[in-house]
């Protein structure tokens, strides 16, 4: 499907999937953009390459949602959104 409204589409398509009900609720669509990609086990600089953000950015930016989900690291982080989204 081609992107629309002038959208870029990079690399790799990501889907965002809202969770039910969770801390997750107050994360921004940035952010579940990030969360999705550290699921696909991406690293900073591969997130920052597919969304168009620094290294550095990211990084601030999983800083933040660890934060903003009370997680004590990245593989929490993704366990408990995936859990929370009902994919699993």
């Amino acid at each position: 499907m081609a992107p629309s409204d002038g959208q870029r589409q990079g690399p790799r398509a990501t889907h965002v999937i809202a969770p039910r009900s969770s801390n997750y609720d107050i994360l921004t669509r940035r952010q579940i953009e990030v969360i999705e990609l550290i699921a696909h086990a991406d690293t900073n600089k591969q997130i920052g390459a597919r969304i168009t953000l620094s290294e550095g950015t990211v990084k601030s930016r999983v800083h933040a949602i660890l934060r903003k989900v009370k997680a004590a690291n990245r593989g929490e982080a993704v366990f408990h959104y995936i859990r929370m989204s009902g994919d699993l």
